[in-house]
């Protein structure tokens, strides 16, 4: 036994848990497992929407300041900017009647009226069969009509379009009751609910693109006249709530998948300096058609309007309030036809996949803690920073060539969060042992005999 003095007894075994804790590694363990708590807890807030403001607010920065328009060929806007005391709003339907008269000549793909025409009071319907003969000698007329939530026992009218339902309507706006254009002259043609959030309180960023009328799913204005002018059957297409809407032609063949959330709305798509596209004044139109009647070349080329899909629609603040947006004030008839040409040039948002942010954050959480965790606070800093920059700088990009939206300020959180954790784990003095270990105390060896 005397050979055995002064060799220290061996320390009990540690639990596995201890073992994974090498000394020299341990507060890089500790850094991981507070990056992926952290990781976890940003994820969560994510999945719930709690940084849903701040995510907007990035994306109206983003498409106000990184994108640009081009000019388009596909619409045009005959734009009510006045209405004159001696013609109070709203006007009767002869009005409505000089400007489809004057386009008729042009032979536009489309023409969209934004105003609702529901009342049948004489006032307003003494011209109503003289419209009627131009509907019917313009290619396609839609009409616009609105939605009430006061119930109603009157059933939709026949022929109208509706969606087909792929799962359970959600959050789809439900309306009990509507205004409907008179028969006289719009059976027969595509009609879209023109309905969409006015708060002036807050900032309009997306606009609803199906309603719930009669346990059915009736397409909003926008997107009857996006299905217009791409040739859409609307009774082919479907709606996904939370996901998309697909519009089909008639054979079922997809001609455009839009993104929209649970309620069924759009995310608006603006791009400075706004829609670049044919616009003239209603009195300017008609007098340009008058000339162009008597063979005096007007100011501007009416044949523009050809080939093109033409709205109507007030502009006049007087009658039709504007409305905030991410690209400051517009008329609710420019809000309708910015939608319907993001549907048709198919520019619109796309985020992310879920399941993709979590997979990164989770991963960027515990690496850049694990691998910062050595690091200087300063060095910490530029490491987690550098990251950061080139996510952002990477994220903007798609978004500006892409239109893919990335959760880019929950991802400055979770990096704020992760330097937070390095700096802990650097700090934490952990002892690995279960049971302190006696002092050596050495003796000398006595001399072989």
């Amino acid at each position: 036994m005397w050979l055995t003095k002064g060799v220290p007894p061996v320390p009990r075994s540690r639990p596995f848990a201890f073992a994974l804790l090498l000394p020299q590694a341990r507060q890089e363990w500790i850094a991981a497992g507070l990056g992926l708590f952290w990781s976890l807890l940003v994820a969560a807030f994510y999945l719930v929407g709690f940084f849903d403001d701040a995510e907007d607010a990035l994306i109206d920065w983003e498409q106000t300041v990184f994108s640009s328009t081009v000019p388009d060929p596909d619409f045009a806007l005959v734009a009510i900017s006045r209405v004159p005391s001696d013609r109070p709003w709203p006007w009767p339907r002869l009005d409505y009647a000089l400007a489809l008269r004057g386009l008729v000549p042009e032979h536009p793909q489309s023409v969209v009226f934004e105003m609702t025409m529901h009342d049948e009071d004489p006032r307003f319907s003494a011209f109503d069969a003289s419209f009627r003969t131009l509907v019917d000698r313009t290619d396609a007329v839609v009409f616009a009509a609105a939605a009430l939530q006061a119930p109603s026992q009157e059933p939709l009218p026949d022929g109208v379009a509706a969606l087909r339902l792929d799962g359970k309507a959600g959050h789809v706006a439900n309306f009990g009751s509507f205004l409907w254009p008179v028969k006289t002259f719009a059976e027969g043609s595509p009609v879209g609910i023109a309905n969409f959030s006015r708060d002036p309180s807050q900032v309009l960023r997306r606009v609803p693109l199906v309603f719930r009328l009669d346990n059915r799913i009736v397409p909003s204005l926008a997107l009857t006249a996006a299905a217009t002018r791409l040739g859409a059957d609307l009774n082919r297409s479907e709606l996904v709530p939370g996901k998309r809407i697909i519009l089909r032609d008639g054979d079922g063949h997809a001609l455009r998948v839009i993104p929209v959330d649970d309620e069924g709305r759009l995310r608006l798509r603006f791009r400075k300096p706004g829609l670049d596209l044919l616009r003239v004044n209603y009195d300017d139109f008609l007098l340009y058609a008058d000339q162009a009647e008597r063979a005096v070349v007007p100011a501007v080329d009416l044949r523009g309007f050809g080939k093109r899909q033409v709205w109507i629609g007030a502009t006049d603040p007087s009658v039709s309030d504007p409305i905030r947006t991410a690209a400051g004030l517009r008329m609710p008839v420019e809000i309708q036809l910015q939608a319907t040409a993001q549907i048709v040039r198919n520019d619109v948002i796309v985020l992310m996949p879920k399941a993709a942010v979590v997979a990164l954050f989770l991963v960027s959480g515990v690496l850049l803690a694990y691998g910062t965790e050595r690091l200087s606070l300063p060095g910490a800093l530029g490491v987690v920073g550098g990251v950061s920059a080139s996510i952002f700088a990477g994220g903007v990009l798609a978004f500006t060539v892409g239109n893919v939206a990335f959760p880019l300020v929950t991802y400055l959180v979770l990096a704020a969060g992760v330097v937070f954790c390095s700096r802990v784990a650097s700090a934490w003095e952990m002892v690995p042992r279960l049971v302190p270990e006696p002092e050596r105390v050495s003796e000398p060896i006595p001399p072989a005999p």
